[in-house]
């Protein structure tokens, strides 16, 4: 079982994720849990923004990420200039993998958001992007390694 958090630092596109795995009765298995991955959501100076679609973070709440990777092609200039994003793992809802619905404070529901290795660009179009390929690759294998529908706690703190 994985439970995800994300920790968006307030005033900064920067960020941290952890990836608890757990056994069945909720304990966390240290030896095999990842914390403090360097990770960033949102294009730069947009950080203290919300509902601006494709340049805010994610938003603060729990959402579900879905571990059956899927590879796309994005093609939005803003984000990647064409370029391949890589290996994506969509985040939505328990039921539906490309929406996060609008809700409290967010008036927009947002499209297509995932968590994916950054490219050439630093930050992302609301996604959450791991930064440097070592620990995408280590992010990727522990995600693969539990295929399933986990929750992510999305939250905004000071660094």
């Amino acid at each position: 079982m994985l439970e995800l958090f994300y920790k968006d630092f307030i005033g900064s596109f920067d960020g941290e994720l952890t990836i608890a795995v757990k056994d069945k009765q909720g304990n966390i298995l240290e030896k095999e849990t990842i914390r403090g991955i360097p990770c960033r959501s949102g294009a730069r100076s947009f950080s203290e923004k919300i509902d601006i679609a494709g340049k805010t973070p994610i938003p603060v709440g729990k959402h579900y990420i879905w571990t059956q990777p899927e590879v796309i092609m994005q093609k939005n200039d803003f984000v990647a200039e064409g370029r391949e994003i890589g290996e994506f793992f969509p985040i939505g809802t328990q039921t539906n993998r490309h929406i996060i619905p609008a809700r409290g404070i967010y008036k927009i529901s947002r499209f297509h958001v995932g968590l994916h290795p950054e490219n050439a660009f630093p930050g992302s179009a609301g996604c959450i992007v791991v930064v440097g390929t070592e620990n995408f690759k280590r992010v990727s294998a522990l995600l693969k390694k539990y295929p399933g529908t986990w929750s992510l706690t999305v939250w905004r703190a000071r660094k």
